[in-house]
């Protein structure tokens, strides 16, 4: 079992295609920023446990394409890839504060109150994301060859 997004940033004008015919416009919506924040509220509700929200968006997904333990962990030898977030902090979703092409499309989950939402970002032991502010260029990212398991 794994929690994923296809984050699917399609633009307003991209999705009104559709306005007469739910077939034209593309699938999907902007989902990367929201993840994390909506399972953690389902941890501080009581849905889920904080374990189980670990094996679904990290452990199991590593797995799945055979790149545990080098991710999906944090341990020696790990790839040290890991989000810091205040679990009492509360914040409302907003479509403005995503960093994301699709903004006006973003709309799901907008006006929802989260907890867990991320401060800093942590890829290959540097700091990516630092309280609102992406802090590396573009194409700082690597492609990883995955093994489906």
């Amino acid at each position: 079992d794994i929690v994923g997004s296809d984050h699917a940033p399609y633009t307003k004008e991209e999705k009104e295609r559709g306005s007469k015919d739910i077939f034209t416009p593309p699938a999907g919506f902007p989902g990367l920023s929201t993840r994390l924040p909506l399972l953690f509220t389902a941890v501080k509700e009581g849905k889920m446990e904080l374990d189980r929200m670990v094996e679904l968006i990290c452990e199991n997904p590593a797995k799945i394409f055979g790149l545990y333990p080098k991710k999906g962990t944090i341990t020696v030898g790990s790839d040290a890839d890991f989000v810091i977030f205040d679990p009492e902090k509360k914040e409302v979703i907003s479509k403005d504060k995503m960093f994301t092409k699709c903004r006006d499309s973003a709309l799901v989950y907008d006006g929802w109150e989260v907890y867990g939402k991320p401060e800093k970002t942590i890829v290959r032991g540097n700091v990516v994301f630092d309280n609102g502010k992406i802090t590396v260029s573009p194409g700082y990212g690597k492609i990883i060859k995955v093994y489906r398991s």
